[in-house]
């Protein structure tokens, strides 16, 4: 199943959500062995600059257009999660060696996969050339200009004869906040991925945290409780001797300011001990 989304009706606003997909837990494609196919479903790639839900509104809205003009399902040709490789393709584009036209660079902050730019209806548009009043507008273009990155972008003095650099694209988007930055905890992550994610499902499913598996996780509990997770999990030969350490990678202190180290903090009560054991004992079992 390529990767969909619906809008919430109800909603106020429209919201976009994601169907049978939770936003932060995604499941990762199964499987099947005997026919050898793969059951896929939607996974947020996990170097995305681009918040999923700000991509997901921008799509929303080419979609009701490519509907409405006859275009069918092309949308799906805009998220890059739906191409193996293209988030890393399109993040690739955003070196000082790299001259984007005015498309390319608006596709890239937008979170789009800018490969649709070689399609249908996509290939014809030159969004720097219109104007949102222009008589000339398919109303395509509207969807673009209508947007803060367009404006970002087409300000920028970093955009010369209507093209940047990648380096220059990559500066002003962080600038801006149309780019998230990867938390440098992600990449020092040691435990199995089978183990980690089986971990994060019960401690979500138990609302000790919550937030994506290749997010850091919030910590909805006591701080000695999370200490004291750690240091069952190195009992239990998950996690090594510096096991507060290696917990910090998953989990975000909730009192990162306190002058007593997580290691160093009293026990929970036996209850909670209790509750945390089981749940440790589910994960090794």
């Amino acid at each position: 199943m390529a990767f969909e989304y619906i809008v919430d009706r109800e909603s106020k606003f429209g919201t976009i959500v994601f169907d049978n997909i939770n936003l932060h837990e995604l499941p990762q494609p199964r499987q099947n062995d005997r026919k050898g196919r793969v059951d896929e479903v939607g996974i947020v790639n996990k170097h995305r600059f681009v918040k999923i839900q700000r991509t997901a509104t921008i799509v929303y809205r080419l979609r009701t257009w490519l509907n409405e003009n006859g275009y069918g399902d092309n949308w799906e040709v805009l998220i890059p999660e739906n191409s193996k490789y293209s988030v890393e393709t399109c993040n690739s584009f955003l070196e000082a060696d790299k001259l984007l036209t005015f498309n390319d660079a608006l596709f890239l902050i937008l979170g789009l996969d800018i490969l649709a730019l070689t399609l249908p209806p996509f290939a014809k548009i030159n969004l720097i050339k219109h104007e949102q009043t222009s008589q000339h507008n398919s109303g395509l273009e509207n969807i673009f200009i209508k947007t803060s990155e367009f404006n970002a972008l087409r300000n920028s003095a970093h955009l010369i004869n209507d093209r940047i650099n990648g380096l220059d694209l990559l500066t002003m988007a962080e600038k801006n906040g149309f780019f998230t930055k990867n938390d440098e905890r992600l990449n020092k992550r040691s435990l199995n991925e089978n183990v980690a994610i089986k971990l994060h499902k019960l401690l979500t499913n138990a609302n000790y945290i919550s937030g994506g598996f290749n997010h850091m996780w919030t910590w909805h509990c006591q701080r000695n409780q999370l200490s004291y997770l750690a240091t069952t999990l190195k009992q239990k030969r998950v996690l090594r001797n510096n096991c507060h350490q290696e917990l910090s990678h998953y989990i975000k202190d909730p009192s990162p300011n306190s002058k007593k180290p997580l290691a160093d903090v009293e026990d929970p009560s036996d209850k909670s001990k209790t509750d945390i054991n089981a749940i440790v004992e589910q994960l090794t079992s």
